[in-house]
């Protein structure tokens, strides 16, 4: 019987200890797995102004987003408004704001302002307009 206790006991604490690391690998199934085929592929689109304005295609859950890059190419601090627009001159985003550190970069990119890529578009049929301020 002693022995059946133990077996039992050890029996418990192995289904326990299995599902304790079970539940801990388990993944959120809302989390979306991101893949970008190309993100190191950017390509210089404009230099206005000591900023260097870059493009890539970024890929999400099978559809196409374009992804933005301002480089600082300056040793100050540059604030400045810009605006993007596709090829039928249809503004996309008016007067964003934002502000970069002396030689550093910033990708726009975020759930907030997605930037679909259609059937055929590609980087060069969007431009950039920036204003210093």
């Amino acid at each position: 019987m002693k022995r059946h206790y133990k077996f039992y006991l050890f029996t418990a604490f192995a289904i326990a200890f299995s599902a304790s690391i079970i539940s801990a690998n388990t993944f959120d199934t809302n989390t979306r797995i991101i893949t970008s085929n190309d993100s190191d592929n950017w390509v210089e689109i404009q230099n206005t102004n000591g900023i260097k304005v870059l493009f890539t295609r970024h890929l999400l859950d099978g559809n196409s987003y374009l992804k933005i890059k301002f480089e600082n190419q300056t040793n100050e601090k540059i604030h400045f408004i810009w605006s993007l627009t596709n090829k039928d001159s249809k503004v996309l985003i008016n007067n964003h704001t934002n502000e970069i550190t002396a030689n550093k970069a910033i990708i726009i990119y975020d759930a907030t302002m997605q930037i679909s890529m259609n059937n055929g578009e590609t980087l060069n049929d969007f431009s950039i307009n920036i204003n210093i301020k």
